[in-house]
């Protein structure tokens, strides 16, 4: 194959490429929590090199004791799968779809079933009468 054949059908390549895996968009979101994460910990590492005054120490102390659960929740959010998700929003739908089948069950019921003998028709009046006290 000649260079020019090759430069020629690589864009040919890339939509085959995208074609069997496509690209995944890019999240704003897991980004800022990289670098949170990764903010996090040279934090803490460059605390380890430097000597801090010992009236600082309570305070450093309580400001990364503070942000740990931050950092630890960002992280399970930036590595937690989505299969949970997509489990629940299945379920949801099924659950949308039985309940569409149910209403149309409950008005084909009602089309086909006869009235009752006993029950009002168009035209049909009701008077209410007290009963005596007894």
């Amino acid at each position: 194959m000649k260079i020019y054949d090759l430069l020629d059908r690589i864009g040919e390549r890339r939509l085959e490429r995208y074609r069997l895996s496509p690209p995944r968009p890019r999240d704003t979101r897991m980004l800022v929590g990289s670098l949170f994460f990764l903010g996090y910990y040279i934090l803490v590492f460059t605390m380890l090199k430097i000597v801090v005054p010992e009236s600082n120490g309570p305070l450093v102390r309580d400001s990364l004791l503070v942000l740990g659960p931050v950092v630890g929740a960002i992280g399970s959010a930036l590595f937690r799968t989505d299969v949970k998700d997509e489990i629940a929003a299945t379920n949801t739908g099924a659950a949308f779809r039985a309940v569409g089948e149910q209403a149309k069950a409950t008005v084909a019921a009602a089309a086909t079933t006869p009235p009752t003998v006993d029950g009002l028709r168009d035209g049909d009046s009701v008077t209410l009468e007290r009963a005596p006290d007894a």
